[in-house]
């Protein structure tokens, strides 16, 4: 019998619930090891996670072609994770490992306030 991605979860799960350490109100662990579970198995995989902020929800043909854009650029394939801010105003801000491409029209008018203030450039 083939087992299914579901009952796999399921059964981890079960284990991490069955531990005594879950029981003393150390649940909420459970978040960040199914966080560092995932990121092993993307890992693995050789997929790359990139987190994308806009301010209106993208379309499902948005998302793919800022997948397929994105894998290109990165030369490996990508996993979208899409949130909604609203105060981002327009445009997107992709973050992709430790490093963040901010084109939103927040990120530009902060960049133009901080030089305008004497903090930094315009646009860096």
């Amino acid at each position: 019998m083939k087992m299914q991605p579901q009952q796999y979860a399921r059964a981890y799960l079960s284990a991490v619930a069955s531990v005594a350490v879950w029981r003393r109100g150390h649940g909420k662990w459970s978040k960040h090891i199914i966080v560092a579970v995932q990121q092993l198995i993307r890992e693995r995989s050789g997929i790359v996670l990139a987190e994308v902020a806009t301010p209106q929800p993208l379309t499902e043909t948005q998302k793919s072609n800022l997948s397929r854009q994105l894998a290109k650029a990165v030369g490996q394939p990508i996993e979208l994770v899409c949130a909604v801010k609203p105060h981002l105003l327009a445009g997107v801000v992709v973050t992709i490992d430790d490093r963040r491409y901010d084109a939103s029209l927040k990120g530009r008018l902060d960049a133009l306030y901080g030089a305008l203030a004497g903090e930094g450039k315009i646009f860096a």
